[in-house]
């Protein structure tokens, strides 16, 4: 038998550290709170908005360069991408707009633009896949050139220069240019690395009242995936063990501090504030 206090955390409790919504304080009703020895700390159950995104400037993987054909030569045009949450559909629709946005583009004789920059998952060989077609040196018998997009003086494929940044990691492509040398046809080509479409696959639950002595660092109280949850829902956990409890650190404390981070012990960069956590402390009667 044990007594047990049961905690509750919402959006009252949650602090906004460098803009994001990644810590929870508690502060005991009693000015302070004593632990011994036998307490034990468990997560029962969580509800977070998946507002993290997965690309932004603070992750450094939002930037790359399109080195576009023109002349003899090529031109540079530095892309930054808009903070947010992107699925590879989403990244090339973007390029897309930034392409149509720069002039980069010629509509076919269906009136249909021609993207001559795209992106694709290729789940056979679980990779990104980069499309690279051909600018061609005039306009093609029936097109149109509504930007007057200035031709190359021979055909030539646009290149993608992947930075040292976490793009490359996102994207699966090293740092490099794609093609490495200057060619006349399409260019298909396969990511070299793994790609990494999301900075946080699943969310570490430390506590400063937890006293964990297997594991580094020693304040974890708990781990959560995010499964299959859509980004803009709810991550949903309810646990399912009856005895998934923590050694909690002996002392008096006047507040409890709950910190979320990503599977790399990294802060979370959750930008809604609406959570709810709901923690039980129990002890052993005497």
């Amino acid at each position: 038998m044990s007594n047990s206090f049961n905690l509750i955390l919402n959006n009252n409790n949650v602090v906004q550290v460098n803009g994001f919504y990644n810590q929870l304080k508690y502060t005991f009703i009693n000015g302070s709170f004593k632990v011994n020895s036998d307490m034990k700390l468990q997560l029962v159950s969580a509800q977070i908005p998946y507002s993290f995104f997965n690309i932004a400037s603070t992750l450094n993987n939002n930037k790359f360069i399109i080195q576009w054909p023109k002349g003899s030569s090529f031109i540079n045009y530095n892309v930054t991408i808009t903070d947010g949450y992107y699925s590879y559909t989403d990244l090339s629709n973007f390029i897309s707009f930034y392409c149509k946005t720069n002039g980069l583009y010629l509509l076919d004789n269906n009136g249909l633009i021609q993207n001559f920059i795209s992106i694709q998952t290729n789940t056979t060989y679980y990779s990104v896949q980069l499309n690279l077609l051909s600018v061609p040196s005039s306009l093609p018998a029936n097109w149109s050139n509504p930007a007057s997009l200035q031709f190359p003086t021979t055909p030539k494929t646009p290149k993608i220069e992947i930075l040292n940044n976490n793009f490359s990691e996102f994207l699966g492509f090293s740092p490099g240019v794609y093609p490495p040398t200057t060619q006349s046809t399409d260019y298909m080509t396969l990511s070299n690395i793994t790609p990494k479409s999301s900075s946080t696959n699943s969310i570490i639950f430390r506590c400063n009242l937890i006293n964990n002595n297997i594991s580094i660092p020693g304040d974890i109280l708990d781990s959560i995936g995010i499964f299959n949850t859509p980004f803009g829902n709810n991550i949903n956990y309810a646990s399912t063990l009856n005895d998934k409890k923590v050694s909690m650190r002996t002392g008096t404390y006047n507040e409890m501090t709950i910190l979320l981070t990503n599977e790399n012990n990294e802060p979370l960069q959750n930008r809604d504030p609406n959570l709810l956590i709901n923690l039980l402390i129990t002890t052993p009667l005497k």
